[in-house]
């Protein structure tokens, strides 16, 4: 198995500019929304407190839509080094007599046997560019999370948001992890072809689907505490990223 390709600088920063447009337009209907909220408050004769939080709900608001570009690059590009520093050497598997069976399947049917030539390619374009764009959905849904929060009066959303960002930031660390160890159990599955074989691909799939165990793991704690730990990385980090 082959380690996670890091995200490309180019991709990283396209992803911060279209943030940074969707933000510009929530950003130029917030001051309608803080009217009509303030309106709304003294037709419903609430008292200071309910002004006071939409003070601070407000100011929540337009800091998330600028903190946040800074808060993604730092975590992406810190998940992507830590990445790079969990080696692994691909493992070779051995041949056996599954093979055989394969080999004839990949020469009479057509399908297998283009599966079975660009299997290590399309494996690593499609990982790389479903990365990309979760992270680039995650940008985008960003601010309309943000502001529709603020339009019902039930905050920005950032803690939820907070998780999210985690765990699929997370994926080329959890990939290379699940990959190491892999590494290590492999003597233990190459004692017959169709054992490599099934060991391979259950490290595949549980390479796939990491990043959904680790935000299910995250939205069983509290939201609080993911949104901490994202907010510690970013600051952690931002210093060696300089």
């Amino acid at each position: 198995m082959t380690p996670f390709p890091p995200i490309d600088s180019g991709v990283l920063q396209a992803v911060i500019e279209t943030f940074q447009r969707v933000a510009g337009i929530v950003l130029g209907i917030t001051s309608a929304v803080f009217i009509a909220r303030v309106a709304l408050l003294i037709v419903q004769v609430e008292g200071a407190h309910a002004f006071a939080d939409l003070v601070r709900d407000t100011v929540v608001l337009l800091l998330a839509l600028a903190i946040f570009p800074f808060v993604l690059k730092t975590v992406v590009m810190a998940s992507g080094q830590i990445a790079a520093a969990i080696r692994f050497e691909a493992y070779a598997r051995s041949s056996g007599a599954i093979d055989n069976l394969l080999g004839s399947l990949k020469t009479h049917v057509l399908f297998v046997g283009l599966l079975s030539d660009i299997g290590d390619i399309t494996v690593l374009h499609l990982v790389r560019a479903v990365f990309s764009l979760l992270i680039g959905l995650l940008a985008v849904a960003a601010p309309l999370i943000f502001i529709s929060g603020y339009i019902l009066g039930q905050g920005v959303g950032i803690a939820a948001l907070g998780s999210s960002l985690l765990a699929f930031a997370l994926w080329p660390v959890l990939w290379n992890v699940i990959g190491l160890l892999s590494s290590n159990l492999w003597p233990s599955f190459q004692s017959t072809s169709l054992s490599s074989i099934v060991f391979s691909i259950s490290v595949t799939v549980l390479q796939f689907f990491s990043p959904l165990f680790c935000l299910a793991l995250l939205r069983q704690a509290a939201p609080q505490s993911a949104l901490r730990t994202v907010t510690g990385i970013a600051l952690k980090m931002a210093g060696g990223l300089k």
